[in-house]
């Protein structure tokens, strides 16, 4: 591989990655929303990287303990 390559590449990586987390949700798409601080997000983010979860265990998690119902569509 050549450098120009792997350049290119990384363009259209961090391209992708800007625009993936850039861009705003619109209110009517939001499933729901968790008031309260940051301590909840740290949970909902820590589920799938610390306690390696699936979206179903968050799902499961999320639907137990506090309450909520999420779609799995």
């Amino acid at each position: 591989m050549s450098s120009k390559f792997v350049d290119q590449q990384t363009h259209k990586a961090r391209a992708a990655l800007d625009d993936a987390f850039s861009s705003a949700t619109p209110d009517e798409a939001m499933l729901f929303e968790l008031a309260g601080n940051n301590n909840w997000r740290r949970v909902i983010v820590a589920l799938p990287l610390i306690c390696h979860s699936s979206y179903r265990g968050g799902v499961e998690f999320l639907r137990d303990l506090l309450g909520l119902s999420v779609s799995m569509g």
